[in-house]
């Protein structure tokens, strides 16, 4: 470039998943491993994985993060002291991380220690809120994980992680709430699975109506971060996807290693969690279908799962799309709270109003609002006064 330095961007980590047991002491309602097993990885297939990537010569990236995952990981904590023991015994061509997902309850004072003495350690946690919603979902388990919560409180910037289902979904804000009243972030997804059934349009009812509660909240407390739920990326509609690009890394910059040190594109197209497993699956993009989905403003902030479109469509791109009118809702939502926010704005600073207004963000902002609020409703909403 003639008189710029051109500004490279930075290459995303390699996200190396080690799958290191197939057990786990909970069996949530809405659990997507339906094929658990009492397989644990051995340390040689873990090493071998982490020496794999950790002396890479590809130029491809330039660090790991090792995320420890099950089952239930915690299940098998001698073996991820052992690794990260191991890879802190040598150097390496690449940078690393570690990165533990959890259900919180097998956090003894054995790790409690361990984790003290390894900050380079990162713990993540489900928790799906009130009480009576987590134990519906989480087989009781709310006290065990409450106990934890000064622990769980040393990654503040980390998000505990709510789970979305039919049956909580009339109790979504009050749950919110009440993660952030125990001082915690949340990030909150509706089930990728159709659970819904006949009585979908019943349940976007609810779904919206919470939504709506959550704008309020947002609006009032903007001291709390809020959630994808009411937080899309509006943005994403002005600058879609290309067509190729998926919405995560599976098989691009993420891989994950069974129990039995085969290598899969992620998680989800384990034998453990997908009742059509492969860990070699096409991944060359053949165009998306259905094309309703290709013509799709909101394509570019749909967070669709390659994994869970093979196992019910044959191909990663052929999109599964009985969540269409949930993303709607939650787009539809975010627009409510930033277009409420921007009002405030504008009001409480009349002076400046004009410069608020001419902002470039601002005003693509409120592009993608319009772009959104002129799309048809998707599936069932179409014939819906909702």
């Amino acid at each position: 470039m003639t008189g710029t330095q051109e500004i490279k961007q930075p290459k995303p980590p390699r996200i190396l998943t080690l799958v290191v047991t197939e057990q786990c002491n909970l069996d949530c309602v809405y659990c997507f491993e339906k094929n658990k097993t009492n397989r644990d990885m051995p340390l040689s297939v873990a090493v071998a994985s982490v020496e794999n990537y950790l002396d890479s010569t590809s130029d491809e990236f330039d660090e790991v993060q090792i995320d420890f995952s099950g089952g239930e990981p915690l299940m098998n904590f001698a073996l991820i002291k052992q690794v990260v023991d191991f890879v802190h015994s040598r150097s390496w061509r690449k940078k690393h991380s570690f990165s533990i997902g959890t259900n919180g309850t097998l956090v003894t004072e054995e790790v409690r220690k361990w984790a003290d003495e390894h900050s380079c350690v990162m713990f993540s946690f489900s928790f799906d809120g009130l009480p009576e919603v987590h134990n519906r979902n989480r087989n009781g388990s709310y006290d065990l994980l409450i106990q934890n919560l000064d622990f769980i409180k040393r990654w503040p910037l980390a998000n505990v992680k709510m789970t979305i289902v039919p049956e909580s979904l009339g109790s979504l804000a009050d749950s919110v709430k009440h993660v952030h009243a125990l001082d915690l972030r949340v990030a909150a997804n509706v089930v990728f699975e159709d659970v819904w059934g006949e009585n979908k349009l019943e349940y976007l009812r609810i779904f919206d109506q919470q939504l709506a509660e959550l704008v309020d909240f947002y609006y009032d407390n903007p001291q709390f971060t809020p959630p994808y739920l009411v937080n899309v990326p509006l943005e994403g509609l002005l600058f879609p996807r290309k067509n190729e690009e998926r919405f995560c890394g599976s098989g691009k910059n993420m891989v994950t290693i069974d129990p039995d040190g085969t290598e899969y594109p992620c998680h989800r197209f384990l034998p453990l969690s997908s009742s059509r497993p492969e860990p070699a699956p096409d991944l060359s993009f053949q165009g998306i279908e259905p094309q309703s989905c290709a013509e799709c403003c909101l394509i570019g902030v749909c967070p669709s799962c390659i994994a869970y479109n093979y196992e019910a469509n044959g191909a990663i791109d052929c999109r599964t799309t009985h969540h269409c009118e949930f993303l709607y809702l939650q787009a539809m939502a975010t627009a409510k709270l930033q277009y409420r926010r921007l009002q405030h704005d504008v009001a409480t600073n009349p002076a400046e109003s004009c410069d608020i207004m001419k902002g470039a963000g601002i005003k693509r902002m409120i592009e993608a609002i319009r772009m959104l609020t002129s799309m048809p409703k998707p599936g069932v909403l179409s014939e819906s006064s909702l």
